[in-house]
Formats: structure tokens, C-alpha cells, sequence
């Protein structure tokens, strides 16, 4: 059976409109799929984060006349509790509240069970904070704080006196210690050394566990 050349040519044009026609619906389902709007609530009906105050200084804004005649007696500089370069903060469970200010090199910590404003500035005499740039809280209101210069985190309790402090793990010193982080339900401290490129795991008594 012979096809004339006619009939060839029509087949052919067939099969190319055939072609075109099923290619561009489906290239017109895709384009459809792609560009579905979303449907988006804005704005939202309850706001998830809510602005309740700042914080400047950790000098309460009510004090008597008795208590700034007491300060100027005794010398007490209320400039001391000026916030300069705030990098982490950490709140108790008890709504204590400790910020490293690594400006001052120190750590402003306010104790809300004694209402009493602590000024952490060093470890014990001659062992000054050189670069705390990490603080944060455990269960027991034990405050942890990390220095990148002296490669140490240091162990506070409610008082401001230095307990202990986490600075050997299983691969040697930690190096530039700098973020912290608490984990309640294993009672676990995480120590990011950043120099080291690690996370290094202590337990509550600063034992090194894993990294």
C-alpha cells in the first residue's frame, strides 16, 4: 500500500497540532497549580508576641528620699547598674533576671526572691569577668555564666558567690566558650565553644558528658 505525498504531509500536521494542543494544556495546569494564592490572615487576630516594658538599668525607678540621701552618704554610684552592651539575658523560674554586659565586664543580676541587685564582676579577688557574653539559669536558680577571653563558664549561686566552673571536656580546654543553654528535663548545661566549632554537655555537678 503506497501513501501519496499529500496524505503524508497531512498525517504529519496532524500529529504536531496533537501535539501542541495536549503540551500547552499541560503547561496551563502546572502554570494554574503554581500560582494558586495563599490565603493569608493579616493582620493576625491575636498577637503571638505582646511588648511589656524595657529595661536601661537595673536601678529601680521608685526610690525615697531617704534612699538617694543614703547612696550620696555612702558613695553608692548608681551608674554601676547602667546597662551598656546587654548580649544575653536569662530569667529564673523564680523571676530572677541576669544580663552579661561584657562593656562593663560584668553581669547585672537582680534577684527577685530577695529584691536585691547584684553586680558580678568577678570570681573571687584578683580572678576578674573579662568578656561574659553568655549567661543562663538551672532549676536550683544557679546562675551559669560563660567568658569567651578566659575560655571558662563560671557557676554562681542566689547570692552571687562563685561555686565552681566548667572549663575541661574530653577534647581538652573549652576555647572560646560563648552561648548557653539549660536543658530542665535531663538537668544538662550546653557550652557553644565557638572557637572549637563544638557544643560541649555538662551535667548539674560540671561534669563533662558528651559534645
Amino acid at each position: 500500500m503506497q501513501f501519496k505525498r499529500s496524505d503524508i504531509l497531512i498525517f504529519t500536521v496532524f500529529v504536531a497540532l496533537c501535539l501542541f494542543v495536549f503540551s500547552g494544556c499541560a503547561s496551563t495546569e502546572r502554570t494554574q497549580d503554581m500560582t494558586t494564592p495563599t490565603v493569608i490572615q493579616w493582620p493576625v487576630t491575636e498577637p503571638a508576641i505582646t511588648f511589656v516594658k524595657s529595661i536601661s538599668s537595673m536601678q529601680s525607678k521608685k526610690r525615697s528620699i531617704w534612699r538617694k540621701i543614703g547612696d550620696v552618704i555612702v558613695g553608692r554610684n548608681i551608674e554601676e547598674r547602667r546597662i551598656v552592651k546587654p548580649v544575653a539575658v536569662s530569667v529564673s523560674h523564680d523571676g530572677s533576671i541576669a544580663i552579661a554586659d561584657p562593656a562593663n565586664g560584668i553581669v547585672h543580676y537582680y534577684n527577685a526572691v530577695s529584691n536585691k541587685y547584684l553586680r558580678i564582676s568577678s570570681v573571687k579577688k584578683g580572678d576578674d569577668l573579662v568578656s561574659p557574653v553568655g549567661v543562663v539559669f538551672d532549676k536550683r536558680s544557679r546562675l551559669f555564666v560563660s567568658d569567651s577571653v578566659k575560655g571558662e563558664v563560671y557557676v554562681f549561686d542566689s547570692d552571687g558567690k562563685h561555686l565552681f566552673y566548667l572549663k575541661y571536656t574530653e577534647e581538652g580546654p573549652l576555647k572560646r566558650p560563648t552561648g548557653l543553654a539549660y536543658n530542665a528535663v535531663n538537668d544538662l548545661i550546653y557550652v557553644a565553644d565557638t572557637l572549637s566549632g563544638r557544643i560541649s554537655i555538662f551535667d548539674f555537678n560540671g561534669r563533662f558528658v558528651s559534645s
